[in-house]
């Protein structure tokens, strides 16, 4: 079977098992999970299924950026549009003002505060700015970076809810494939890109975010999770993932349309190439025999 052919067949499968998971967990959420306990209750197969296919969804994500093969190593997945950007930077403004008002301490407070500069990050890679202040705005796309790495740091430390909850693992796994990602995003910036990495990372976070990014705000408008530190960290991952799904499809759109280019040029050369029969030396004197 052909490269892109595979690859095709795990582009969907990633999307079938990501929204599989998101819907499943969800449901989990909704029917088996006990909010005095801040587990699942014993034997509810649900929340397995759902882990399954989020794991599911990041291995086939990781394949199709295998079996991927770049049209354009120079494409980018910045779209110049700030709609991409919007979900991701929502997210982040959400989630510091979640953080402020959980009165978290002052790693929470620190958090908050380095989420802003990272909103900004986020809607200026959505403008021409990305690419006449790449460097700069590289530097200002650490704070992304860190902020997810200190919203990782607050729960770890937070000993209110169990090391092992799920609702905090799955975040805290959320949070970790979106620092990695960041950091191959900040390679196009730097003038350091790598398409495959970047598709492997950016599928792994969307695949990994579907188990708290829609699950946990929607438990917390039912009732049943009432901790505004979780419901932050939701937020954010949900912004993220979608931004980051949203510059994936951008970038295989580019390369998709350099490879369109590409081949068109290969037709119209080997059209050029062909002579013409009216122009062939010798036609007319075999003619007139």
């Amino acid at each position: 079977m052909k490269k892109q052919a595979l690859s095709t067949i795990f582009k969907y499968a990633f999307l079938a098992s990501t929204a599989a998971s998101a819907i499943l967990q969800t449901v989990a959420m909704l029917l088996s999970y006990d909010p005095n306990a801040n587990y699942f209750l014993m034997n509810a197969p649900l929340p397995y299924v759902a882990t399954a296919f989020a794991v599911l969804g990041a291995i086939c994500g990781v394949l199709f950026s295998v079996y991927h093969t770049p049209a354009a190593e120079d494409a980018s997945p910045f779209s110049g549009s700030l709609l991409p950007s919007l979900p991701a930077a929502l997210g982040m403004l959400a989630c510091a003002a979640l953080m402020l008002l959980s009165d978290g301490g002052m790693l929470a407070t620190i958090t908050a505060l380095l989420l802003f500069p990272a909103a900004l990050y986020t809607l200026l890679c959505g403008t021409a700015a990305q690419v006449k202040q790449a460097p700069v705005l590289a530097l200002l796309g650490f704070t992304a970076v860190i902020a997810c790495a200190l919203m990782n740091a607050h729960y770890y430390f937070d000993a209110s809810l169990e090391m092992n909850a799920p609702i905090k693992v799955t975040i805290q796994t959320s949070l970790l494939f979106a620092m990695l990602s960041y950091t191959a995003e900040l390679r196009y910036l730097l003038d350091r890109k790598k398409p495959r990495l970047f598709l492997a990372l950016s599928m792994m976070t969307v695949g990994v975010s579907a188990l708290p990014a829609v699950s946990i705000p929607i438990a917390f408008c039912c009732g049943i999770i009432s901790r505004l530190d979780c419901l932050a960290g939701a937020l954010l991952t949900l912004g993220i993932a979608i931004t980051t799904l949203l510059r994936v499809c951008h970038l295989l759109s580019e390369q998709k349309k350099a490879s369109q280019a590409c081949t068109a040029t290969e037709e119209t050369t080997k059209a050029a190439d062909i002579p013409d029969p009216e122009t062939i030396p010798g036609k007319e004197e075999h003619e007139a025999e």
